[in-house]
Order: C-alpha cells, then sequence, then structure tokens
C-alpha cells in the first residue's frame, strides 16, 4: 500500500530468495542502524510518491546512520525515486539486474554487475533535489 514504511533499530529490510516486494507511493525510512538488503533472487518494483511530504523520496536513512544499503546477488526489478542516504554506502553489485531511475543522495556509491541507471523523473512535479530545503 502507499505510505511511509520506518524502519527501526539494527536489522531493517532483507528481501531475498525469489520475493516480490511491490509498491506504488512508498518512502522507506531507516534510523536507529536500520537498513535494507534486496539480494538473492528478489523482485523489487517501487515507485516514490509524487506529492506529499516524502514526494520522490523512496529510500530515506538517518544522515547519522552509517549503515550499508544493498540491492545484489540477482535482485532484479525496476525502482524509481531519490535513494536519500547521505551517511551510508550503497552498493549496486553481484548480478543485480534492477533498472534504476533514480538521483543519489548517498555517502559513497559501490558498483558492480549489470545495473542500470536512468536518471530520475517523477511523474508529476519537480524533484526534490531540484531546490534547496532544510533537513533535520
Amino acid at each position: 500500500n502507499p505510505g511511509l514504511y520506518i524502519f527501526n533499530g539494527t536489522g531493517g529490510m532483507n528481501i531475498a530468495s525469489g520475493t516480490t516486494l511491490n509498491g506504488t507511493g512508498v518512502t522507506f525510512y531507516f534510523v536507529n542502524g536500520a537498513s535494507f538488503t534486496i539480494s538473492n533472487g528478489a523482485t523489487a518494483n517501487l515507485t516514490a510518491p509524487t506529492s506529499g511530504t516524502y514526494s520522490g523520496i523512496l529510500f530515506e536513512q538517518d544522515p547519522s546512520d552509517t549503515a550499508a544499503d544493498e540491492f545484489s546477488g540477482g535482485s532484479t526489478g525496476n525502482v524509481a525515486g531519490i535513494f536519500y542516504l547521505p551517511g551510508a554506502n550503497l552498493t549496486l553489485a553481484n548480478g543485480t539486474a534492477t533498472t534504476f531511475s533514480t538521483d543519489f543522495v548517498v555517502g559513497s556509491l559501490t558498483m558492480s554487475g549489470a545495473a542500470t541507471l536512468k536518471p530520475y523523473a517523477p511523474l508529476s512535479g519537480a524533484s526534490p533535489l531540484s531546490s534547496p530545503r532544510l533537513v533535520e
């Protein structure tokens, strides 16, 4: 369902082993060491919301968190939205065949494998990255 999904604490979201994750109008927020891994044949078809407080934001991680996030190991799908992970390493590796229509705000980016990158173009309005915002 559309909405904001909050992961609080170590662990977070681990999608693997042939699982399919579909979501339109979703934002995943990670805080207090939470992170995400989409791997081992998982399919992720995700689109960020196009209006509201989190317009354009698909994945957001607290700026003070440095927990690593990844798409790897044969994961597939289509992902559209902004990755706002300013303190984290994002890894796209090991055969991920996911198509990313996204903008990245990440601490670092590690890439290997078959990921396809495309610029993020929201379905309506301008990207939230086109104008400055104050975030706490």
